[in-house]
């Protein structure tokens, strides 16, 4: 039963990742200290009060925000391609 499931369970980790990573509303309200802020805070926060924008530095943390969701992705590929062939019979 795992190997059927198991393109499912991938792509319900992509998407919790993903909602939790990109969460910006609660730290936003919630968050009080600089110490405390998650990268969607400090992009806001980047973009949002100053007068002028780092264009470096913003390029800087957006990158640092892309590449872990980008790696997960490289891992769960291959569990999400194998979505066509598992439920085929004398499929891999």
């Amino acid at each position: 039963m795992l190997p059927l499931i198991r393109p499912g369970i991938a792509a319900l980790s992509i998407f919790c990742f993903l909602s939790g990573w990109s969460e910006f509303l609660l730290p936003y309200i919630f968050t009080t200290s600089f110490d405390n802020w998650t990268l969607s805070v400090l992009l806001k926060r980047l973009i949002g009060d100053f007068r002028f924008i780092d264009y470096g530095l913003v390029t800087a943390v957006g990158l640092f925000y892309m590449v872990p969701v980008l790696i997960f992705y490289a891992f769960t590929q291959q569990y999400l391609l194998s979505i066509y062939t598992g439920g085929v019979k004398g499929g891999a």
